[in-house]
C-alpha cells in the first residue's frame, strides 16, 4: 500500500484507543478520510526501492517469547499479550 497524505504524531502513553498496536516507535500514523489516500497495488507494481524494507524488523528482537518458555510458564502468562517466535516446518491437510 501507499498512504498519502497522513498525519504523524508523537504516542501519549495514557491516552487509550480502539485499535492500538504495540509498536517500538514513539509515533504514530493517522489516517483522515477527507485528506488521507491510500493506495493498494498489485505485487507487479512494486517499487523496487521499497524492497528492502522488508528486512527491516518492526520489533524489539528481545521482545518475542519462544513456544518453549510459554509451555514452561504458561499460567503465569495467562490473560497477557505476547509476542511468539517460532516457525512453521510443514502444512498438510
Amino acid at each position: 500500500v501507499t498512504i498519502e497524505n497522513p498525519l504523524i504524531q508523537s504516542k501519549e502513553a495514557e491516552r487509550e484507543e480502539k485499535f492500538n498496536p504495540v509498536t517500538p516507535s514513539s509515533y504514530k500514523l493517522l489516517l483522515s478520510e477527507n485528506h488521507s489516500v491510500v493506495k493498494t497495488s498489485s505485487c507487479y507494481d512494486t517499487d523496487t526501492r521499497l524492497l528492502a524494507l522488508l528486512h527491516l524488523p518492526v520489533k524489539d528482537p528481545q521482545d518475542y517469547y519462544s513456544l518453549g518458555d510459554i509451555v514452561a510458564n504458561g499460567q503465569s502468562l495467562h490473560g497477557r499479550v505476547l509476542n511468539v517466535l517460532a516457525a512453521v516446518m510443514a502444512v498438510s491437510e
